[in-house]
């Protein structure tokens, strides 16, 4: 309680002053990491990335937490439209994914990071004029995710997939739909999976923005 009272008033801790072993350190990581997630979702975002970059701090030499940091940090940075931050820490959450040598794993907040490292990086090089890596980055995350064949992260690669294709001229859709970089096979889509709301959302962005779809 005391620690969950220190987080809620916004100080800074490091985990070897105040736990005793990694278990420990590790819950309190995940507790910082929702505090990071309720603020960043109420659009506090300068909160929300100083406590990414706590956690990037807390996870030491661990990969995984790092990840997991980067990339909420690099997320957020893109809210604040601080594009080459973003950048910087959604590539570092990439080479964290990148020295796991594992496949791909479910986060204990049901995500997979690496997926939205991934996706988030396209957004943010594209918006950085980078074009073409930015398609290769939501390919990047589209094939992640569908080949873990976990419904949220498809359905939220998707989604990213949508909002890049929102902000692209259309000459430039033309472009992404003679490349055939993104396909939509509809039997792929993870309709029985409890995420069908989120999934048909996406489709319909999707549809409305790609030309010659249905």
């Amino acid at each position: 309680q005391m620690l969950l009272a220190r987080l809620q008033c916004g100080q800074d801790f490091h985990a070897k002053t105040v736990a005793n072993d990694a278990r420990q350190a590790n819950r309190l990581f995940w507790i910082l990491w929702g505090f990071g997630a309720y603020h960043q979702a109420r659009a506090e975002l300068h909160k929300a990335y100083d406590i990414g970059k706590q956690l990037i701090q807390l996870a030491e030499d661990r990969p995984a937490l790092a990840l997991e940091g980067h990339f909420g940090s690099g997320s957020t940075a893109y809210f604040l439209g601080r594009m080459a931050d973003a950048e910087q820490h959604l590539r570092a959450g990439w080479k964290c994914f990148e020295t796991l040598d594992r496949r791909a794993e479910t986060s204990p907040t049901g995500h997979h990071a690496e997926v939205l490292c991934a996706g988030y990086l396209g957004l943010a090089l594209w918006h950085l004029g980078f074009t073409d890596e930015a398609d290769t980055q939501i390919a990047r995350a589209l094939g992640v995710a569908r080949g873990v064949d976990h419904a949220y992260s498809v359905a939220y690669a998707l989604t990213i997939a949508a909002w890049m294709l929102s902000v692209l001229t259309p000459l430039s859709i033309f472009a992404c739909s003679a490349r055939g970089s993104w396909t939509l096979p509809l039997e792929s889509l993870p309709w029985s999976a409890g995420v069908a709301a989120f999934v048909a959302a996406g489709l319909v962005a999707w549809s409305w923005l790609t030309p010659g779809r249905s």
